[in-house]
């Protein structure tokens, strides 16, 4: 529906960057989308982005169906001048609730990682444009991607509880801190009620996700614990059915090697750089 009029008239409002969501190659896009000519219709939007000066991402959804198609898809962005590639891991939202059979564990999207490095020192995508990606977790044995000290939104539950910085607004008017709770958790307040300073004023003084700072009972005594904060409280609900479970990625012998991340940490593949959202990562190093 976002037509080159509209997208004129959100240039003249003073809308300056865009992001579409492309998922893998014309057939199989229109599959995960459930619509014919979905693909056709969003690189047509992509092209008029482009076209009109936007700073023009194209964001990708990897599951284990379609991450195979995402390097063609790279590609072709980066032939049609995207500025900002980023691929997500595919988790159980929307109608991803259907598809946990299909998200990626973590050896396969460490493989998934290595072949998209491999492809940018290979100059697969040209030079030009940006690749971000979701680390996923962080190695033990992978210096480049140290998971201390990170800054930004990615840094976990408790940074999106304390600081209001990341926020999800619903079609209904509903605020929510993250997109993993949009469908189970309390929302921050409602804005076709409420303005969004009366909403974010209420929720510094009532603090309704301070809850999401408190380390999982299964996770007290873990040395590891330190580093990754219980890991991702949305994960815990997604799959355990309440927040205060552990994080279903910290599991296996390889827990002892890994940790997991907030989904909002990001690796720049062309500098190496991991940060705690797509905006820092994307920063020159």
């Amino acid at each position: 529906m976002l037509t080159r009029d509209k997208l004129e008239d959100l240039w003249r409002a003073g809308l300056r960057n865009i992001m579409v969501s492309i998922d893998a190659l014309a057939s199989t896009h229109d599959v995960m989308r459930g619509q014919a000519g979905a693909w056709r219709r969003a690189m047509g939007t992509v092209g008029h982005a482009v076209d009109l000066g936007f700073t023009t991402r194209v964001s990708a959804v990897a599951f284990a169906n379609n991450a195979h198609e995402i390097p063609q898809l790279m590609v072709v962005a980066a032939q049609r001048q995207v500025d900002v590639f980023s691929i997500f891991l595919g988790s159980p939202l929307g109608r991803g609730q259907a598809w946990k059979d299909r998200v990626m564990g973590r050896r396969a999207w460490r493989a998934f990682l290595a072949e998209l490095r491999l492809g940018v020192r290979r100059d697969d995508f040209g030079q030009d444009m940006a690749i971000i990606a979701e680390q996923g977790w962080a190695w033990d044995d992978d210096p480049s991607t140290p998971a201390t000290d990170m800054e930004g939104r990615g840094a976990g539950c408790g940074s999106l509880a304390e600081k209001f910085d990341y926020l999800m607004l619903r079609a209904d008017g509903r605020l929510y801190q993250c997109v993993f709770f949009l469908h189970a958790g309390p929302s921050l307040g409602d804005l076709s009620r409420s303005s969004l300073g009366e909403v974010l004023q209420k929720a510094l003084r009532e603090r309704p996700s301070a809850h999401l700072t408190e380390l999982p009972p299964a996770c007290q005594g873990c040395e590891r614990a330190q580093r990754c904060g219980g890991g991702c409280r949305g994960y815990a609900e997604l799959y355990r059915g309440t927040h205060s479970a552990r994080d279903p990625r910290c599991t296996g012998p390889e827990a002892q090697t890994s940790i997991p991340l907030c989904p909002i940490a990001k690796l720049n593949l062309r500098t190496g750089t991991l940060a705690g959202s797509s905006e820092l990562a994307l920063r020159a190093p």
